[in-house]
């Protein structure tokens, strides 16, 4: 809860284009993921189809890897990289700042 706080505070208070990518340990409904949703864009959800499973990285059953980007920032395609390089699959999306 309290990582969740301060990650709140941060997201508050950016005021110039953001991304925000990692492990998140919690699935898409979660507390996490629904306060970053409030702000920002999850990129995968905003841009593919499917369910963008990560963990394990041998047979995929769970998603909690997430690029976000927000305050200017959007983006245009993701996609969950089919490779066993650790027990995640990495997430990758193409992000722009409009002119």
């Amino acid at each position: 809860m309290v990582e969740i706080a301060a990650l709140e505070r941060v997201i508050a208070d950016a005021a110039l284009p953001t991304i925000l990518a990692g492990d998140l340990n919690s699935n898409p409904q979660g507390r996490v993921n629904r306060m970053l949703r409030s702000q920002l864009s999850d990129c995968f959800a905003a841009t593919s189809r499917g369910y963008g499973y990560t963990l394990p990285a041998t047979f995929p059953m769970r998603r909690i890897d997430y690029i976000y980007a927000g305050f200017g920032f959007v983006p245009s395609a993701s996609k969950v990289v089919n490779t066993v390089a650790s027990d995640h699959r990495a997430v990758v999306s193409e992000i722009f700042l409009p002119k």
